[in-house]
């Protein structure tokens, strides 16, 4: 398979482990990964019956023998747990007219795949496919163009295994992608982005696991969120991704104490998702417990809340999960519409049925 496209000179003359660079590695376990998720889902000729109870995460093929034991979850989630869809209810909007001013809206993303977790295993992932590009495409189809930033410049990287869960809205989300890839490919440092002279006028934090690798400990992303809440800018995050809050106690006073908020339950990331096999081992920090520690009100502590709920608080717009990206998208928009084009009128796309693709690169 050719190396991804996304390879900068940098990570071509990086040091090989085993004869790959570390983004060549990365291209293999993401088409591995990949082809592990479409084997695994509900309705695939490969699907086998017996593994609908098989709660054994698995493990990728480890390619150095210094690299991390990669999880990705159990058959059984594959199948009972995170079915295609990912977000039902999926639909695409005409506005008329739409936006058409210079503002953009930054989007937060991490450049890790490897969340390390207790016990010395590591989860595979990155940015919920879904929970990215559903949002994104809800801003896209309005007229809003994009600011991609990651803590070090270096290529989003995406949570590969979820592009097959998207099931029949796959075609558009991996359409959106290519027709940003050099944004996710050659993104911003978080340090080198600029509220006023970039003219940022939302921030949306994706979710996916990946979101709690880097955010919590960027500085740069924390004071990018703290000129938002000045600016009373719409800050747009779900799942995972509302974790990235925590950066704005870094280097300044935290500005979301006593908001209320949305964010992937810490009930079911711990113990559930280790005894079904999700995660092969606890994580190292709780996405709730660390925004609750920062005073933070979360809404759905219990874990037996739906998981396609939205919330706004004054700028703050969250949701809970994959399953809330659609709801998201839809209610950003209304908010920066009614903000910047009020009287735009919203209808119906018709969803285009397509082919599936093969990996997105």
């Amino acid at each position: 398979s050719p190396a991804p496209a996304s390879m900068g000179a940098a990570e071509s003359r990086a040091q090989p482990h085993g004869g790959l660079t570390e983004r060549e590695k990365h291209w293999a376990y993401a088409q591995e990964a990949e082809q592990i998720a479409s084997s695994n889902i509900p309705n695939r000729a490969a699907t086998k019956e017996d593994a609908k109870e098989d709660k054994a995460p698995i493990k990728l093929t480890q390619l150095g023998p210094h690299d991390a034991e990669y999880y990705l979850p159990s058959p059984f989630c594959f199948q009972q747990i995170v079915p295609p869809p990912a977000c039902k209810g999926f639909q695409r909007y005409k506005h008329t007219p739409e936006y058409s001013g210079k503002g953009k809206v930054l989007v937060a993303c991490t450049s890790s795949y490897n969340l390390p977790l207790q016990d010395g295993v590591s989860f595979y992932t990155g940015n919920h496919t879904t929970e990215l590009l559903v949002p994104m495409m809800a801003l896209a189809d309005a007229g809003f163009t994009f600011v991609v930033a990651t803590v070090d410049g270096n290529p989003v990287c995406v949570e590969d295994w979820t592009w097959p869960l998207a099931g029949e809205y796959e075609s558009d989300i991996r359409g959106l992608y290519q027709a940003n890839k050099q944004l996710f490919d050659t993104p911003r440092k978080t340090s080198e982005v600029d509220i006023d002279a970039d003219e940022i006028i939302a921030i949306l934090g994706p979710g996916g696991h990946g979101a709690m690798i880097q955010a919590h400990k960027d500085p740069a992303l924390g004071a990018l969120l703290r000129k938002a809440h000045e600016k009373e800018l719409p800050t747009i995050v779900l799942c995972h991704g509302t974790a990235i809050l925590a950066a704005a106690a870094l280097g300044g006073d935290f500005p979301y104490k006593g908001y209320k908020c949305l964010c992937f339950f810490d009930a079911v990331d711990e113990p559930l998702a280790q005894q079904i096999g999700y995660l092969p081992a606890r994580m190292t920090r709780l996405p709730q417990k660390s925004l609750i520690e920062l005073g933070m009100e979360v809404l759905n502590t219990k874990g037996d809340e739906a998981w396609d709920d939205v919330h706004v608080d004054r700028e703050l717009i969250t949701g809970t999960s994959q399953q809330s990206a659609q709801k998201l998208g839809e209610l950003a928009v209304k908010i920066l519409m009614e903000k910047h084009v009020p009287g735009s009128v919203r209808e119906a796309r018709e969803v285009e049925k397509q082919e599936k693709h093969g990996p997105c690169k």
